[in-house]
C-alpha cells in the first residue's frame, strides 16, 4: 500500500505544458498552475493532487494535536481558487484526520493576511503592542 501522501503514479507525458515549462524555469505563477490543471493537464493536475494531500495532512496533523473545530484558510492560491482548494482538501480529510474532521472556512482577512503576519511577526519580536509603536518605527526606517 502506498504512503498516504504519495500521488498517484505520476504522470509523465512529453506534451504536457506544464511539464515541458518547469525544468525551464519560465515564471510560473500560482494562477498558471491552476489554469492548465483546469484544462485539464494530466502532470498539473497530479501535482495538484499532491499539493492537496500535503495541505490536508498539515491541516489534519493539527486538528489531530490540537483540536480546533474551524481552520481558516487563506492566501492568494484560496482567495481565487476557493472552491477547487476546498473541494479536494475535503476529499482526503478522511485518510488524515483521527478525530472529527475540522470546519474549514475562508479567513475573512482576505489578502491582507499576508500583512497581519508580518505585523503578528514583528510584534512578537519587537515586544511591541502599540500599532502606533508599529506606525511610526516603520517610518522612521525610511527616514
Amino acid at each position: 500500500m502506498p504512503h498516504p501522501l504519495e500521488t498517484d503514479k505520476e504522470e509523465s507525458e512529453d506534451e504536457s505544458a506544464f511539464r515541458q515549462r518547469v525544468p525551464k524555469d519560465e515564471g510560473l505563477t500560482a494562477p498558471d498552475v491552476f489554469e492548465v490543471a483546469q484544462a485539464g493537464d494530466r502532470f498539473a493536475k497530479s501535482r495538484m493532487a499532491q499539493i492537496s494531500r500535503y495541505n490536508t495532512a498539515d491541516i489534519c496533523a493539527l486538528r489531530n494535536a490540537f483540536n480546533p473545530g474551524l481552520v481558516t484558510l487563506g492566501g492568494g492560491a484560496m482567495l481565487n481558487n476557493q472552491s477547487w482548494v476546498l473541494e479536494r482538501i475535503e476529499s482526503h480529510v478522511k485518510e488524515f484526520c483521527f478525530v472529527d474532521p475540522p470546519s474549514l472556512t475562508l479567513s475573512p482577512l482576505g489578502e491582507d493576511i499576508g500583512l497581519y503576519g508580518a505585523l503578528g511577526t514583528y510584534r512578537d519580536r519587537t515586544k511591541s503592542q502599540s500599532v502606533v509603536e508599529v506606525a511610526n518605527s516603520a517610518s522612521s526606517t525610511f527616514d
